[in-house]
């Protein structure tokens, strides 16, 4: 993607579902506006309640493949979305400069704060595990098991 004029080129917005890019199921799109010049910068799709059911029911479906990954799978694969917004942080911001009228450096720092929760959580897959707790109740314990 690229920025041409103020405007975001090569640009073809889609919802994905399911492992698919696709449009709104009724075509309606609605446009995303630069505030500081009220020019277009993309139109993208606007979802309806059955897109949004369609999300839930993928991710529903998606669940037992995620459960059956391992923590340091798992760990892997957070680490390289971290990595993945480290890397593309300056186009981020453009974006979000773009569409939000914020300064570009300002962005950065917001696309850092966010990476860095997914950095944090990369590490913390690793560490995933059950926990014995104490209980009210003086002579009871709960044990918490962690699930995908």
């Amino acid at each position: 993607m690229t920025v041409v004029d103020g405007r975001l080129a090569d640009v073809t917005p889609k919802l994905f579902i399911g492992g698919a890019w696709r449009d709104a199921a009724d075509g309606k799109t609605f446009p995303v506006r630069n505030p500081a010049t009220d020019e277009v910068l993309a139109h993208v799709p606007a979802a309806s309640a059955s897109e949004a059911g369609d999300a839930v029911r993928a991710a529903e479906a998606a669940l037992p493949a995620w459960r059956a990954t391992t923590a340091g799978e798992r760990s892997k694969l957070l680490r390289r979305f971290f990595d993945l917004v480290v890397e593309k942080r300056e186009w981020l911001a453009l974006i979000m400069s773009l569409e939000e009228g914020k300064p570009v450096e300002e962005a950065l720092g917001e696309i850092a704060y966010g990476a860095a929760f997914l950095e944090w959580a990369a590490e913390e897959a690793k560490r995933v595990s059950g926990e014995v707790i104490p209980h009210s109740a003086g002579d009871k314990r709960m044990l918490v098991l962690r699930q995908g």
